[in-house]
């Protein structure tokens, strides 16, 4: 017999506490920093795909930000950090060895830079995009992954940021092309609408088991939608959705159509509430229970 209040229903508060600290830096950054070298209870589990994927993202919104002019927030480039320090321990090749360890160094001193849980500009921000931009496309290059970055790198960089002077974007008049809203729009919705449509199908997709890698991939993007598109006056709002959707991710194909089209309820209001128009044909056949 059904429970009047079912656990999936219900998201706990300490469940979304977690959900939302996942992304936060850890309390002790600071003392296993100033050790001089990583603690292996601090690196993330995942594999050496998993932490490339989440540099190569985080990196990306952070040359979005910067090309329209936007600020960087400090646990964004703090998880970079973390994951760079953890991809150290499964790469082989030692070319792409050093090219770790140089972004994780550059990062991690640039990191130091920014004011606790506080962002730093874009004006300061893009020189440290320009400096490091090549390293950053030949990462992404080395794990056919550099079409994350189409539109958003290489940036211009002017004389003076070899020098650690001036800035790469002196003007709006001087700012690269891709800074045109329509441009990055596109960029946003095709990023968007791809990921969408993978978990529209998981919804529908009533007697399919999902891989377990592929519910971690659709939670990492429910988290990176959440802590870094959403405008952080609307977070508080749609926490218990993103919540939600990630323990009904969790628990599939073991749920009950009620929730079923609750989750495709939730996903028409993301739609809505980024401003991007539907381009699935949801048709889902509601049953009785």
């Amino acid at each position: 017999m059904e429970t009047k209040e079912s656990r999936l229903e219900k998201v706990e508060k300490i469940d979304i506490k977690k959900s939302i600290n996942g992304f936060k830096p850890h309390s002790d950054y600071d003392s296993y920093e100033s050790q001089g070298g990583y603690c292996p209870k601090h690196v993330p589990t995942g594999t050496e795909k998993h932490h490339v994927s989440h540099v190569l993202t985080f990196f990306s919104f952070m040359a979005y930000n910067v090309t329209r002019g936007r600020g960087v927030k400090e646990h964004l480039l703090d998880r970079a950090v973390h994951h760079l320090r953890a991809l150290r321990e499964f790469v082989e090749d030692q070319a792409v060895i050093e090219l770790v360890n140089s972004l994780f160094e550059s990062a991690r001193i640039e990191h130091e830079k920014f004011p606790r849980d506080g962002e730093q500009p874009a004006e300061l921000i893009c020189p440290w995009l320009g400096r490091n931009q090549k390293e950053i496309l030949r990462l992404a290059e080395c794990y056919q992954k550099k079409s994350v970055f189409d539109g958003l790198l290489p940036i211009p960089v002017s004389v003076g940021i070899k020098n650690n002077a001036g800035t790469a974007i002196q003007g709006l008049r001087d700012r690269h092309p891709v800074t045109d809203e329509r441009l990055l729009g596109q960029l946003f919705r095709g990023y968007f609408n791809n990921k969408m449509s993978v978990l529209v199908f998981l919804i529908q997709a009533k007697q399919h088991k999902p891989d377990a890698r592929l519910v971690s991939s659709m939670c990492c993007f429910l988290d990176d939608l959440y802590h870094h598109m959403l405008e952080a006056r609307l977070q508080h709002r749609y926490r218990r959705i993103f919540s939600w959707l990630k323990r009904f991710l969790q628990k599939l194909p073991k749920v009950r159509v009620s929730q079923r089209s609750r989750a495709i309820s939730f996903i028409r209001s993301l739609y809505a509430t980024f401003g991007i128009d539907l381009h699935l044909e949801i048709n889902f056949q509601g049953e009785k229970t």
